[in-house]
């Protein structure tokens, strides 16, 4: 279950006042990066109305208990499609509730690199998504089998780092760049 083409451009929302623009936006996938679970069940609400996808990063939403109980809460309540979280234990939980699920890890050194690859082979999330965007070409040079899909975040600042970044196997990138929503 994969929500987005490739070479595709998330919208990440991080301020709830450009929620509306990310809506207005032709891509078929948000990711939301801030607001609070009050506002989560009408935000998944509009999101549908408009046919896209929300994927909430539950590290980053309060009021979220961060465990088993808060991801099922979500899943009963209709509040996202989908989990981002840079915790193993909530993306396997997210699994177990058939959320699609995207492991969010921080590349900084080689020590972190070779951590991705447990991930990968452990926690089995349905996409990578690799922070800061420059080293996520890295990982997949040095991992060319590795058959998960990776999105690149953060540190992208214009159209030809995002055409850079697909033509190096990136397969989506993710960002709260508004004009590079369009």
């Amino acid at each position: 279950m994969i929500f987005f083409k490739k070479n595709t451009v998330i919208p990440a929302v991080r301020d709830i006042n450009d929620y509306d623009e990310a809506l207005n936006s032709k891509m078929a996938s948000i990711f939301l990066l801030g607001g609070s679970l009050v506002e989560l069940k009408d935000l998944h609400e509009r999101a549908k109305e408009y046919g896209k996808k929300l994927i909430v990063n539950v590290d980053l939403v309060s009021g979220i208990a961060i465990d088993k109980k808060g991801i099922e809460y979500l899943k009963k309540n209709d509040m996202c499609d989908g989990i981002i979280s840079t915790r193993n234990t909530v993306i396997q939980a997210a699994k177990k509730f058939d959320f699609f699920t995207i492991q969010r890890v921080f590349l900084i050194d080689s020590s972190s690199l070779n951590a991705l690859k447990n991930v990968i082979i452990n926690t089995k999330p349905d996409m990578i998504e690799i922070l800061p965007s420059v080293a996520a070409p890295f990982f997949l040079e040095i991992y060319k089998n590795i058959n998960t899909k990776i999105i690149a975040g953060g540190l992208i600042r214009n159209k030809e780092e995002i055409n850079e970044l697909f033509s190096n196997g990136v397969y989506a990138v993710s960002t709260s760049k508004k004009d590079l929503w369009k």
